[in-house]
């Protein structure tokens, strides 16, 4: 994962949101990204309109962020409540 993922796992540690994040279970196969095919590990809204899973390098190119509206990193393996 880079950065931008990284990043966003520490900026919830510090302050964990009220909600939670999408949960992709191993079991399942990880989305591919909306634009090149490649493993996503992102969702979200894109600056053309509809949202769509995205690998980092696409959601750095069209995505608008992460927050509640905006997007959210997929988590592998974790069961959701």
């Amino acid at each position: 994962m880079g950065d931008l993922v990284e990043l966003h796992k520490v900026q919830h540690a510090a302050n964990p949101p009220l909600h939670t994040a999408t949960i992709w279970p191993l079991k399942e196969r990880w989305p591919e990204c909306s634009f090149c095919g490649l493993p996503a590990v992102l969702d979200g809204k894109t600056t053309q309109g509809p949202w769509g899973f995205m690998c980092e390098t696409h959601f750095e190119a069209v995505g608008v962020g992460l927050g509640l509206g905006r997007g959210q990193v997929l988590f592998p393996g974790v069961d959701s409540c």
